[in-house]
């Protein structure tokens, strides 16, 4: 296995073949990395805007309600950091 892929490797006219499947591959490897960062970006926003809605809406409740107040998102998250 490993003397043909050294054998493919080597520049000749039978081996262009090889290095078009090559990047063919490389290609859609690549491409599926860009889609699952992408995505993981994706979800990383939605998680952020879900928490941001869920902690003012807490928050707007417990300050009509109990009369309790407590930090805005933004002052938590700039105080964690």
């Amino acid at each position: 296995m490993m003397a043909s892929i050294i054998k493919g490797l080597k520049p000749s006219k039978k081996s262009v073949s090889t290095y078009l499947i090559l990047l063919v591959v490389v290609a859609f490897t690549f491409d599926k990395l860009a889609i699952a960062l992408f995505q993981s970006i994706l979800a990383g926003i939605i998680a952020f805007v879900v928490a941001f809605c869920l902690w003012e809406l807490v928050r707007f409740t417990l300050k009509v309600t109990k009369k309790v107040q407590f930090l805005s998102f933004g002052e938590a998250v700039k105080g964690a950091f």
